[in-house]
């Protein structure tokens, strides 16, 4: 591939501007030239064609160029590039590309540049005069036993009109039922049975088998992809391609992420080429997304709920029936899933708020691709003292470093045609179970508990994660008054008093499935 960067010898009048265009690049891949534009800052075009003389015209609003009036490119379809100003633009650069016989133009817009892709005339005929005679003729049913080939694609090409050469490689009979079709996929159907495919020159389909086709026959088309990675796409559809088929991605810039493309150049036999297209269609499409609720609440257990609280049992009793557990309990790490209905999450959220033993942690809301992660995490940040002795003095210096300590929740969701949701859930808890060092310099020592699971629920449901129970120790220090302030001997007036106090975090996880 060669490419020419022209940068200015003889500039045109500057305007005041904040925008400069600071070069140009010019090359061709395969049948296609393109143009790649480069500024100092964010471009804002517009663009048309102009058909008479054919030329395709860009608008560069605030920009002034650094570039010849006049760039040469011996690039057919594309002559030479102009640079001015409109008339009626006022603050604008206008650059013009001189083309003759062009198929079309696609353009690539970026934050500092803009790629040109110009298609010549020969390029991208996905439908040719012959084949539109097949694509628009009324559906039809072929139900042939046995049948030669050549005789069959002697009465498609009597009935509608086709000028046609068969290649005498072209041999063997054919069984075809086909019901309610368009004679272009009977047509593709029965060459692709017979292992031929074709290739249109100058209003004539010449047939032949796979095997005799030559590089030369091929043909080359631009996808532009709306939704879809280009590399993405490129791996789902390469098995697609002939034996001699290419297929490569137009790289046009680079972003922090890594290289991104909508772009691909496919060149291959036509029949490849329509089954490809066709594929793209149906792959290029705009992911649905999920809203994933979640809440995380902590409720204080009382001493008969030493194992946690049967949220069945307390749904019972506020007269709504619970589901039962999908997965049972697990003694390590002591999890129950269940799913709830709308009314039932009511419910158990006003047992919750009667019962003044539960706080609200956090409530956040993510919204996420399907089959993408989404990430929920909240936690508390733990203070840790520390203590350092200053080499020259012996002095202490006392300083606090945070430790976090995260709870949190990845979801993958994945929707099925009847509107239920699958969920890969992982939640993970760490806690801090005890301290542990000299008084002063005590070092939490934390433990962590993590499972992932697969649930399907329909949109609006609740998924329930309960049985995360953990026991925090709080130490109080009591005196008697005035005795306890007694220096050495106020220790003998004093108490130590340690409680235990269990709670049972619980996480609701809550699907909405958004509109397009």
């Amino acid at each position: 591939m060669m490419i020419t960067r022209l940068i200015a010898f003889l500039l045109i009048p500057s305007i005041t501007t904040g925008v400069t265009l600071t070069s140009v690049d010019t090359y061709k891949i395969k049948d296609v030239t393109l143009v790649t534009i480069y500024g100092d800052d964010t471009l804002q075009i517009d663009n048309f064609y102009l058909s008479n003389p054919p030329r395709i015209v860009f608008d560069f609003y605030n920009a002034v160029p650094k570039l010849p009036s006049v760039i040469p490119v011996n690039l057919p379809p594309l002559t030479r590039l102009r640079v001015g100003y409109p008339t009626i633009k006022p603050n604008a650069t206008r650059i013009v590309m001189d083309v003759t016989n062009i198929q079309g133009y696609s353009v690539l817009e970026r934050d500092t540049s803009i790629t040109v892709g110009v298609v010549p005339l020969h390029v991208e005929k996905l439908y040719p005069k012959e084949i539109t005679k097949l694509r628009k003729a009324p559906l039809i049913t072929l139900d042939l036993t046995n049948a030669d080939i050549r005789n069959v694609l002697k009465m498609l090409a009597d009935r509608y009109n086709l000028n046609i050469v068969i290649s005498e490689a072209v041999t063997g009979f054919i069984t075809v039922h086909l019901k309610k079709v368009t004679p272009l996929e009977a047509f593709q159907s029965i060459l692709q049975a017979a292992g031929c495919t074709f290739v249109e020159s100058e209003g004539i389909l010449i047939v032949k088998p796979l095997a005799e086709t030559h590089t030369i026959e091929m043909d080359t088309r631009i996808f532009k992809l709306e939704y879809l990675d280009a590399t993405d796409a490129k791996e789902s559809i390469k098995n697609l391609l002939s034996p001699n088929g290419k297929i490569d991605v137009l790289y046009h810039t680079y972003t922090k992420e890594g290289k991104r493309s909508d772009l691909l150049l496919v060149t291959d036999i036509p029949t490849n080429l329509e089954k490809i297209a066709r594929v793209l269609k149906e792959m290029d499409k705009p992911l649905p997304q999920v809203s994933i609720e979640a809440k995380f609440i902590e409720t204080r257990l009382t001493k008969d709920e030493a194992m946690g609280i049967d949220w069945s049992m307390r749904l019972r009793m506020a007269g709504v029936t619970a589901p039962l557990p999908l997965i049972p309990a697990m003694h390590w790490e002591e999890m129950t899933i269940a799913t709830l209905s709308p009314a039932e999450l009511t419910a158990l959220l006003e047992i919750l708020q009667r019962e003044g033993r539960s706080r609200l942690l956090s409530n956040p809301h993510v919204a996420t691709l399907e089959n993408q992660t989404a990430v929920i995490t909240v936690g508390t940040t733990v203070p840790i003292r520390q203590v350092m002795i200053e080499p020259t003095t012996g002095r202490e210096i006392v300083t606090y470093v945070e430790r976090y300590i995260p709870i949190s929740l990845k979801v993958t969701p994945r929707i099925s045609e009847d509107k239920y949701i699958t969920m890969t859930i992982t939640p993970s808890v760490e806690e801090i179970v005890e301290w542990r060092g000299p008084p002063g310099e005590e070092r939490p020592v934390t433990s962590k508990r993590e499972a992932t699971t697969q649930i399907t629920v329909r949109d609006g449901e609740t998924i329930t994660i309960g049985g995360l129970i953990k026991e925090d120790r709080i130490k109080t220090t009591g005196k008697i008054p005035i005795l306890g302030d007694i220096p050495i001997l106020g220790r003998l007036f004093c108490y130590d008093k340690v409680e235990k106090k269990r709670s049972e975090l619980l996480i609701l996880i809550t699907p909405h499935i958004l509109s397009r």
